[in-house]
């Protein structure tokens, strides 16, 4: 299944799902295709998926109206064939917001008891928040997560973006994203107890801010600069044993580089991922995006992007041990880059099929003068 935009007189939510073998299948909307329109005169964007335990799908982002320019998350459900699942929100549809605009949804996960979990962004005074929202199966808001099922939490002093968010075994909810200062941004978590409250026996009163140049640099990461000033984590992990590991990029010495951080169940930084709890990645002469990561084998952490050159934007894939080391096996030497059109190619979100262990890696590529769904699917060894 596949998810993003779809461009018309308005962008729409675009979705459509293809066999196992790469072909379309035809019995998923009409051939294999759906678009949703939120509201008349709007651009909708779709950030995330997830698929229920009834085969039922979730597409969660945003809606923006182009008049107003007021942007609010938008949510739609949808049953397995497609159609709009109208025990949902009445005609399969949502949209939610906090404070003024924008607000937006990054991610979403479903409970063990059905219940829908969305994390993104929200604008309640001056700056953005982190912003989440819990959900009744049926779509109403869940009122016994902080009272009325919504919940923003400021981090830092400017802009504070979640990206991602994992349900743990216990129930309590992680966060991940990143959190502006008067200086820099930095990757950011939060814990969230079962009812929404901060969880304060994680990090300081529930949350971890990490500036990446406070973290003293480590012998196998020869281009570290203590320099850095802008952190984006973009992808949220959680190890079999409970760590969690938080994986974007950062600026440094005005060249953008992968990062990965690895923290324990705590909240703290885990000094035996990669000596410091960090692991860094550049290629010279060149930008690295992470959007989305993953495990091969349950175990091997995989972060992948888009890398700018000279030579243009291309897919970009890297692969770490568990201890944070470049995973030589994967790719060559631990590194993936792939050149679709030859012009502007981008990975969104990637999984990895619980069978085989393959990479299925889904962006977009640039075709002429518009931009085409792009799904690449990888070997485990890259």
């Amino acid at each position: 299944m596949v998810g993003g935009s779809s461009q018309g007189t308005s962008d729409d939510f675009a979705l459509f799902r293809l066999e196992s073998s790469g072909t379309v299948d035809t019995t998923f909307g009409t051939d294999g295709k759906v678009t949703t329109d939120i509201a008349s005169g709007s651009k909708d964007r779709i950030l995330a998926l997830a698929q229920q335990s009834d085969g039922k799908i979730l597409a969660v982002g945003y809606s923006e109206n182009l008049n107003t320019n007021i942007r609010v998350l938008a949510a739609v459900r949808y049953i397995a064939d497609g159609t709009l699942d109208t025990s949902f929100s009445d005609d399969g549809k949502l949209t939610l917001s906090i404070g003024v605009t924008p607000t937006e949804g990054w991610d979403i996960a479903i409970q063990a008891d059905g219940k829908i979990l969305i994390a993104g962004s929200s604008k309640t005074s001056t700056n953005l928040d982190f912003a989440v929202f819990r959900l009744n199966s049926n779509g109403t808001l869940d009122t016994t997560f902080d009272t009325d099922g919504r919940l923003s939490i400021g981090l830092g002093t400017g802009d504070d973006e979640a990206r991602s968010l994992i349900i743990q075994d216990s129930g309590k909810i992680v966060v991940g994203g990143f959190a502006s200062t008067e200086t820099d941004n930095d990757f950011a978590l939060i814990r969230l107890n079962v009812n929404g409250t901060l969880d304060t026996s994680f990090g300081t009163s529930g949350k971890t801010l990490t500036n990446i140049s406070s973290i003293p640099p480590v012998d196998n990461n020869p281009f570290f600069d203590e320099t850095g000033t802008d952190d984006r984590a973009t992808a949220l992990l959680q190890t079999f044993d409970k760590k969690l590991i938080l994986a974007g990029y950062y600026e440094d010495a005005n060249q953008k580089r992968a990062a990965m951080i690895q923290y324990t169940a705590d909240g703290a930084l885990d000094t035996s991922f990669n000596s410091e709890g960090l692991a860094t990645r550049s290629i010279e002469s060149s930008n690295l995006f992470i959007t989305d990561a993953a495990f091969i084998n349950t175990t091997l952490p995989i972060a992948f992007g888009y890398i700018e050159s000279n030579a243009g934007q291309d897919i970009l894939g890297l692969g770490f041990l568990t201890t944070g080391q470049v995973n030589q096996s994967f790719g060559d030497r631990g590194t993936i880059t792939l050149d679709v059109n030859s012009t502007t190619d981008s990975i969104a979100a990637i999984a990895v099929s619980s069978g085989d262990n393959k990479v299925i890696a889904v962006g977009s590529t640039s075709i002429g003068t518009t931009r085409d769904f792009l799904i690449t699917r990888i070997r485990p060894g890259g």
